[in-house]
């Protein structure tokens, strides 16, 4: 059985004199075992543009090999089918054992190379759309932030193109499916103890279950959203609305706005944040804010 990589290093010149063309030599590492650091072996990728082919980095046969150990070099990678099984078996039975680094790189690598597929030009042979997506079930099981960030990243950019569309609902009660396991670990309440690390990927977590509709995470939003607890007092006399809305964590601000505006928000909450992005100088929650507000589905307030 041969397994094969297939590396995708960009080697581009917007000058179309061939004189200018250049290719480097390409730092290539495979590994089939990360708890054996003699598994690792380092090749050349050399300055021509023929198929180099390696016949002696794989101990074994009836394993998957990684290629770009670490994801330390700055290139795609694709593999032929066998192996993609390979991966996505092991991902499935134990994802441990492939490197956190490279876990998120499988991912990322999937889905571009999924989206060159599909366009013009092929550049994979064997990545689809359907492979990248059933590469991300393991994700059930994944803890760790750095590939749920690059699957989030990734997941965005579909749900933006099949908006509104039976394959993007489809779409989001995969990607939800996903993620309810952090839902029920992270939800909306931080920790003073909380690593900085958890912090991102409850972030991530909300931004999911809100944005793709999931019943708890829009409830929760609504206790945050109300017009009453939170622009006024209890006694709905007028109160400091800076200080209310300061008093949502700023790490869920974004998605908190966005899903507010998008299934409780008025004419009296565009305002009321059309007002604080004018009277703050901090960046980050005018962009946090901004954000937000294009997820009303008050077309006519957009339009103001």
């Amino acid at each position: 059985m041969a397994l094969v990589c297939y590396v995708k290093s960009l080697r581009i010149s917007t000058v179309s004199d061939e004189r200018w063309l250049t290719a480097w030599h390409i730092p290539l590492t495979f590994i089939q075992d990360f708890t054996n650091n003699s598994s690792l072996k380092r090749r050349w990728l050399s300055d021509t543009y023929e198929p180099v082919v390696y016949t002696d980095v794989v101990d074994k046969p009836d394993r998957w090999i990684i290629c770009n150990h670490k994801a330390f070099g700055y290139y795609r990678v694709d593999y032929d089918e066998i192996n993609w099984d390979l991966i996505q078996n092991q991902l499935q039975t134990n994802h441990t054992q492939i490197h956190v680094l490279n876990r998120a790189k499988l991912i990322d690598d999937a889905f571009n190379l999924a989206v060159k597929y599909q366009g013009y030009i092929p550049t994979s042979l064997n990545m689809t759309y359907k492979r990248a997506l059933d590469l991300t079930a393991y994700l059930k099981k994944e803890l760790d932030w750095l590939p749920w960030e690059t699957a989030y990243r990734n997941f965005e950019k579909l749900q933006n193109l099949l908006l509104g569309t039976e394959a993007g609902a489809l779409l989001n009660s995969h990607i939800q499916s996903l993620a309810l396991h952090l839902y029920d670990l992270y939800s909306f309440n931080e920790d003073p103890l909380d690593k900085h690390l958890d912090l991102l990927l409850r972030t991530i977590v909300v931004k999911i279950a809100c944005g793709t509709n999931f019943a708890p995470c829009v409830k929760e939003v609504k206790k945050i959203f109300d017009w009453k607890k939170i622009w006024y007092g209890e006694d709905e006399s007028y109160v400091d609305y800076g200080k209310r809305f300061s008093r949502i964590t700023p790490n869920l601000k974004s998605a908190i706005i966005c899903t507010g505006m998008k299934h409780f928000g008025t004419a009296h909450h565009f305002h009321f944040l059309i007002g604080r992005y004018l009277s703050t100088n901090v960046a980050t929650e005018r962009g946090h804010i901004l954000s937000g507000l294009t997820c009303t589905n008050d077309i006519l307030l957009l339009r103001r």
